[in-house]
């Protein structure tokens, strides 16, 4: 992936309970001090490439039964593996993340989210790491005996049963961490969205 810079302003989730119930919008901060808010308060923010990459993967057999598996670990942390997801806190619509969680309140106090109802006006931009261990692959399987087959005339036979991406460990807030994936704008828009993983299962005999 082609490294790339973010000038994207630092965003921030502000509460105040003794303020107004609307309070918990997020603030964009000054760096140099002038008074108000443009493009000279733009800060690099890190890198869309991973920190590292691991895949581990292995066979294990006894008998006539065998195991395999493939895991696959992407970090990131604050500066590298970022993620564009426009929609994180968005309400209402097809990219309605805000009402799968639980947002600021009053009573619940938290600067993961902002207050239910706000409204991103200023299309404030939401990078966050898309760190994630993943099992892509998983397959179980089964050698029959030669003896019991070769009076057939086949000279092997494999029963299996396999899955792909059957599981993720991310704080990612969009679908799938290893290609980005967000929830679109709408529910005929394409942009800044995708399809997410299908956890597939698949049986067979070769």
């Amino acid at each position: 992936m082609e490294n790339k810079k973010m000038t994207t302003p630092i965003v921030s989730v502000v509460a105040d309970t003794e303020q107004s119930p609307n309070v918990c919008n997020d603030s964009i901060t000054d760096f140099n001090e002038d008074g108000k808010i443009d493009a000279n308060d733009r800060q690099y923010l890190g890198s869309m490439d991973p920190l590292f990459t691991i895949n581990l993967g292995n066979t294990l057999s006894y008998k006539n039964f065998s195991l395999y598996f493939n895991f696959r670990w992407m970090q990131g942390n604050d500066t590298h593996f970022l993620g564009y997801n426009p929609h994180a806190y968005s309400i209402g619509g097809s990219g309605a993340q805000l009402d799968a969680v639980d947002p600021w309140t009053p009573t619940n106090h938290t600067n993961d989210y902002p207050r239910y109802g706000y409204n991103n006006s200023l299309n404030y931009q939401y990078w966050s790491p898309r760190s994630f261990l993943k099992l892509k692959d998983l397959v179980f399987s089964y050698n029959f005996d030669q003896k019991l087959i070769k009076p057939y005339g086949i000279e092997g036979l494999r029963l299996y049963v396999s899955g792909t991406d059957l599981f993720t460990i991310t704080g990612w807030t969009g679908l799938d961490p290893e290609d980005g994936g967000t929830i679109a704008g709408g529910p005929t828009s394409s942009s800044m969205g995708s399809k997410g993983t299908y956890r597939t299962f698949t049986a067979g005999i070769n």
